[in-house]
């Protein structure tokens, strides 16, 4: 079966002509991969693991994702996605009182499940649903176990640093527990960021590797055909903000501060329902396009829509340690980009062609929001985002091969050879 996905993998007219080209440094070698995540949702981190499954396939070696359904209860199940195999543990009653990849019902469930032999064993986020069977695979086998920590869970945002009612306490407790233990147990911890691999040394990881997240070649779509589609006005300036994280009221207070100078500012968001913070701001309301929940394919016409995508960030633990996906999802589409400047956006800020940058502050938000409007307002085409310099950086094939490289020197580093359930085959004889 074939799903599209906001990040899906292109055609192959879209690919760099390089696609399958192997790297010099990366063995020609295939492994047997097994991805083990959480749940089944397609958010956040459900892009991450899915793109690079995919990235992985193409370079030559073979991933099978493990997860867990979010509706079926009496059987286990399989499917394909976009070439990918994913195998799905039935799900267990009870999920609607608490956090589902924290259900111990899940526990049990995923461990009776079998788990093919694998070269590599790479975990995604520390959820007791599947971080409890990696461990149980890890005294189990002997293969390269890998912890991948794209989000700091126990923060001051989430509400897990001083959880409230049985079902958070519940969490916080497990969740806590595998942030502080992973990194110690895993071979190889791979991050989405530069402060992350450094906490994750503290926590005594024997390896780290920053990986962030990829993007594919995009065809971007015609402006004013993506308005329509989405109901949105032709001639408007839009400024757009897509996804269930950001700080939502710096958004709408630049629009209600400049709306006077810019009488076609729009605002466009997507993502989760906005509607109690939007009642705070009736006079803005006319100048606020609220699209809801978009379908994959709908949400790839969101940025063709766009003039500014907007990454606002305060000061917190959760962003200190993040790299937002709709940073580069923005810039890779060839739309500019207003964020904060905070953790691995302030590593990577000054290489980004296209992105304009702030303190994480309202009030450094406000002033660089009117400078950046003004700007491309006026047609200057200074700082424009620019994809292909883009793609030589974040293309989800480079970050595949850099994964690729971890894995072999993981192996080598614990003295296993990677022959036991694939055959060595050359990369370079994988079919065009």
């Amino acid at each position: 079966m074939k799903i599209a996905f906001r990040s899906a993998t292109p055609t192959l007219q879209e690919r760099p002509p390089d696609f399958r080209k192997p790297f010099p440094d990366v063995p020609r070698q295939q492994l047997d991969i097994v991805f083990l995540v959480p749940e089944d949702r397609r958010t956040g981190t459900f892009f991450r693991y899915h793109n690079l499954a995919i990235a992985l396939q193409k370079i030559g070696h073979r991933v099978t994702i493990y997860s867990q359904s979010s509706n079926n209860r009496l059987h286990h199940t399989r499917e394909t996605r976009d070439g990918v195999p994913y195998i799905f543990s039935a799900t267990f009653p009870g999920n609607r009182w608490i956090l589902p990849p924290t259900n111990p019902g899940t526990f049990l469930r995923r461990l009776l499940l079998p788990v093919k032999e694998a070269d590599v064993y790479h975990l995604f986020q520390p959820f007791p649903s599947s971080a409890i069977l990696w461990r149980s695979l890890r005294k189990r086998r002997k293969a390269l176990f890998v912890y991948d920590w794209d989000d700091f869970w126990i923060n001051d945002e989430f509400g897990l640093k001083t959880p409230r009612g049985l079902a958070s306490r519940w969490a916080a407790f497990w969740i806590g527990q595998m942030e502080k233990q992973l990194p110690g147990l895993a071979d190889l911890t791979t991050t989405v960021s530069h402060p992350l691999a450094e906490l994750a040394k503290k926590r005594n990881s024997a390896r780290n590797v920053v990986l962030h997240n990829g993007i594919w070649p995009v065809v971007r779509k015609e402006k004013l055909a993506a308005r329509k589609r989405l109901h949105l006005q032709p001639d408007a300036f839009y400024v757009g903000l897509s996804g269930w994280s950001g700080e939502i009221e710096w958004c709408l207070e630049a629009i209600r501060k400049f709306k006077s100078e810019f009488p076609s500012l729009r605002l466009a968001i997507t993502g989760l329902d906005r509607s109690k913070k939007l009642a705070a701001y009736r006079d803005i309301r006319d100048q606020v396009d609220d699209l809801g929940a978009l379908s994959d394919e709908d949400f790839s016409y969101f940025n063709s829509c766009l003039d500014l995508g907007l990454v606002p960030m305060r000061e917190s633990e959760f962003n200190h340690y993040r790299l937002p996906y709709k940073l580069t999802d923005h810039l890779a589409n060839g739309v500019p980009v207003l964020c904060s400047r905070i953790g691995e956006v302030d590593r990577l800020a000054d290489d980004l062609d296209g992105l304009f940058t702030c303190a994480p502050t309202l009030e450094s938000w406000l002033s660089r929001f009117g400078e950046t409007v003004r700007q491309l307002l006026s047609g200057e085409e200074e700082n424009r985002p620019s994809p292909q310099n883009l793609l030589k950086r974040f293309s989800w094939t480079t970050i595949a091969h850099k994964m690729s490289s971890a894995y072999f020197e993981g192996l080598d580093a614990i003295g296993l050879q990677p022959t036991s359930h694939t055959k060595s085959q050359n990369l370079s004889s994988q079919p065009k």
